[in-house]
């Protein structure tokens, strides 16, 4: 598996490093997304929408529950996997509270070759 950095940030403007997993297709099979600042996310019943660049949804999204260190982690199931390749996602969390509603994470795919760890399939 190789290991991706994300760079996530919030319209609010935070910005937080995760990673996301991807197989030897270069196919993102998970991404896990920290909030630190989850002030405006308390008590809410958050969903998230993940689409590509060219609008395509990424299908098959897990949303875990907020905690004290409050973490989304997307999970790639289906068809259509989103390639490496693609520079730029969205995740589009939408809440039960007005002040966090419509939220929308830029998410930036940088791929380190030099902090890959591969496995190989035969």
């Amino acid at each position: 598996m190789k290991t991706t950095n994300v760079n996530v940030t919030l319209t609010a403007g935070q910005t937080q490093l995760s990673e996301s997993i991807v197989n030897n297709n270069g196919e993102i099979i998970s991404a896990m997304v920290t909030i630190a600042d989850k002030s405006v996310l308390d008590n809410a019943n958050v969903k998230a929408e993940l689409t590509n660049i060219d609008g395509k949804p990424f299908v098959g999204i897990n949303v875990k529950q907020w905690e004290a260190s409050p973490e989304l982690e997307f999970t790639k199931r289906g068809i259509s996997p989103l390639k490496v390749k693609d520079s730029r996602v969205l995740f589009k969390l939408s809440t039960n509270t007005a002040l966090a509603s419509d939220l929308v994470l830029e998410v930036v795919l940088v791929h380190k070759s030099d902090d890959c760890i591969c496995e190989n399939h035969v």
